[in-house]
């Protein structure tokens, strides 16, 4: 807890001659004294309220707006000071997938442990997959791994949409280990209701889900459209270093372009495609732009 500092109004008796000390002479003194506590803590709230760490929580839509970085309404308060405090950082690195990591994993301040966030792409044609990891302890790593490990749907890096423009394509994987995506998550058969308004999409409320997904689309570049949000379950899952393999039911441990992961369920084998162990919090094929 902060010093509150002297208390004017016994101070200034204190530090009076011996002759002003008196009974109207302390009435005057306490007076004088009181003022100069109201003065103090105008000038201490002034300087409080500058610094989104040390502000009044209804001072921070004020900063927000100051900084141009947008509040969430199920975003902790730590999240929206730590954001805050950094918006130059966060500014000076957006549009870029490091920018995404920095501005997505502060949500989770409130959580016993921040999660691991990694940002995977392709580029030369579909040749190379590069991969961005952003730690718990906020230590980033990069991995290129050539040839690629990650063919979504067997198309290049890039992807046409209607009007014949061409854009790259990302995708965000947020691992859920230490927060409560991973204690709450709903099972299949567990007597949660799909899309009952308030537990959907692996036990994230509808308003959570539409926070994260927005956060991470406003961060991301330009010329580049996030094709899936993936909550991974399995700490082990989605190495930058690892070669896809097959489990028993045909999905597969990365993407290989065949089966393709556009969809949830092949085509023609009607068999399973994705790793398991992962939910899709946001999937461009389906939930669209």
């Amino acid at each position: 807890m902060a010093d509150p500092g002297p208390d004017f109004r016994d101070a200034i008796v204190e530090w009076a001659p011996w002759y002003m000390r008196q009974a109207w002479g302390i009435r005057m003194l306490e007076a004088v004294g009181m003022l100069l506590n109201a003065l103090a803590d105008r000038v201490d709230e002034g300087r409080r309220a500058a610094s989104p760490r040390l502000c009044q929580e209804d001072v921070l839509p004020y900063h927000s707006r100051d900084r141009t970085i947008e509040l969430y309404t199920t975003e902790p308060i730590a999240s929206r000071r730590e954001r805050l405090s950094n918006w130059w950082s966060l500014h000076r690195h957006r549009g870029t997938a490091l920018g995404i990591m920095e501005h997505v994993q502060p949500y989770f301040l409130d959580q016993p442990a921040l999660p691991r966030l990694r940002v995977v792409s392709q580029d030369q044609g579909g040749f190379r997959a590069q991969w961005w990891t952003r730690n718990p302890d906020g230590t980033v790593e990069r991995h290129v791994e050539a040839p690629s490990n990650w063919n979504y749907d067997s198309s290049a890096e890039k992807a046409t949409i209607p009007g014949g423009r061409h854009w790259a394509r990302a995708w965000v994987i947020i691992y859920t280990e230490g927060t409560y995506l991973d204690s709450s998550c709903a099972r299949y058969d567990d007597g949660t209701v799909y899309d009952d308004g308030s537990t959907v999409y692996d036990g994230i409320a509808a308003q959570a889900r539409a926070d994260l997904i927005r956060m991470v689309k406003l961060w991301r570049a330009a010329h580049e459209q996030i094709w899936g949000i993936i909550l991974a379950h399995n700490p082990a899952s989605f190495d930058p270093t690892a070669t896809a393999f097959s489990y028993p039911d045909g999905s597969t441990s990365l993407p290989t372009g065949s089966p393709s992961w556009l969809y949830t369920i092949d085509q023609s084998t009607n068999l399973a495609t994705r790793e398991q162990t992962a939910v899709w919090l946001y999937d461009r094929a389906t939930d669209g732009a």
